[in-house]
């Protein structure tokens, strides 16, 4: 499998406020996208009803160091890992709501 980071309005505002962060998110996606989604599943969970693209949403928290954390929102659609939203709202709830009001999620 294959991960991309979306280009989209969203992502790119979050790493316009965040850019101390944008190189080691990004890859840390890019490293431990495939580890978390094989050797750790217990860490993913769905967002509850929502699917992008006609996919399911799956959702993790990253930890890049002890002062920034966030949860990535992800699909997988033909073998490709696709991350398109990022938040530091870390409340799984709260973050499922940001996730719903975007603009190509349905519910």
């Amino acid at each position: 499998m294959k991960v991309i980071i979306e280009d989209n309005n969203y992502l790119e505002k979050f790493f316009n406020h965040y850019p101390k962060y944008e190189e080691a998110l990004k890859n840390k996606i890019y490293d431990e996208a495939l580890i978390m989604i094989n050797d750790r599943p217990h860490k993913i969970k769905t967002v509850s009803g929502c699917k992008y693209k006609d996919q399911t949403i799956f959702e993790y928290k990253i930890i890049i160091d002890k002062s920034f954390t966030c949860r990535a929102a992800y699909i997988i659609l033909n073998n490709e890992v696709i991350f398109f939203y990022i938040s530091t709202t870390l409340i799984k709830a709260e973050f499922t709501k940001l996730v719903q009001s975007l603009k190509g999620v349905t519910s």
